[in-house]
């Protein structure tokens, strides 16, 4: 069972797996709001691993930039 709770300042992830919880915050892990935006951008258009994490590196850049080409 997987769940993402969001609030102000935090993404918050909860897996379970085999009966044991496995998550945390996305800070704590070093993600992001403007990466895990950048990655689903990217992979909803491009189906590519590689250009998703290119366009993750790249974070706030990258989504401003969908923003006003695809917007």
């Amino acid at each position: 069972m997987t769940g993402v709770h969001m609030s102000d300042d935090k993404i918050e992830v909860e897996v379970t797996h085999r009966g044991k919880r496995c998550g945390g915050t996305a800070a704590k892990a070093g993600v992001g709001l403007g990466t895990a935006l950048a990655v689903t951008i990217s992979w909803s258009l491009n189906k590519s691993i590689l250009w998703a994490i290119l366009h993750g590196i790249f974070s706030w850049l990258y989504v401003i930039y969908y923003a006003i080409k695809y917007a």
